[in-house]
């Protein structure tokens, strides 16, 4: 079974209503998604592979239940650079992300790019990592770890700081 993770507050501009028609779509059986965060009731759709978790404030809370799946899914239809993608990179996840803000610094080898709001894009992307062999998805958590490494460390920034500067 693929374990998706979706991490962000009920907001438009997380993507969520993108996600839900996504998964709508997504007949494979194989796969659950967790969602974390403040999502109302309301808006909690009745599907047996989708789980709402609520708020978490621990850290090492969210360490636990980031480590128990593979993928983030992150549909943003704005952001800056999340940090979300960060946290689920450097526990190794692959990632699935919009196009937006800075997020395709991010994505190189670990997972997919797709065009925000684009619906077919975000389906296109989950069945392709549920139909992967799992090595191949192993392969993709592992690049995430190492991008973390070579590009968001503070010793990675500082370096090229110094260079910029130089």
């Amino acid at each position: 079974i693929r374990r998706f993770l979706f991490i962000g507050r009920y907001d438009r501009v997380k993507g969520l209503p993108e996600l839900y028609k996504a998964v709508d779509n997504i007949t494979a059986s194989n796969w659950s998604l967790t969602l974390v965060g403040p999502i109302p009731r309301e808006h909690h759709k009745n599907d047996d592979r989708l789980r709402y978790h609520g708020s978490v404030s621990s850290a090492g809370e969210m360490k636990e239940i980031i480590d128990q799946h593979d993928v983030l899914i992150c549909p943003s239809i704005s952001e800056g650079m999340p940090n979300v993608i960060l946290e689920a990179m450097a526990r190794g996840l692959g990632v699935i992300a919009t196009d937006v803000g800075a997020t395709a610094t991010m994505i190189d080898g670990n997972g997919w790019l797709v065009e925000q709001k684009n619906i077919s894009a975000l389906e296109r992307a989950i069945d392709e990592c549920l139909n992967m062999p799992d090595h191949t998805l192993q392969g993709l958590k592992q690049r995430s770890k190492e991008i973390i490494q070579q590009r968001f460390t503070w010793e990675a920034i500082i370096e090229r700081f110094v260079q910029f500067l130089n």
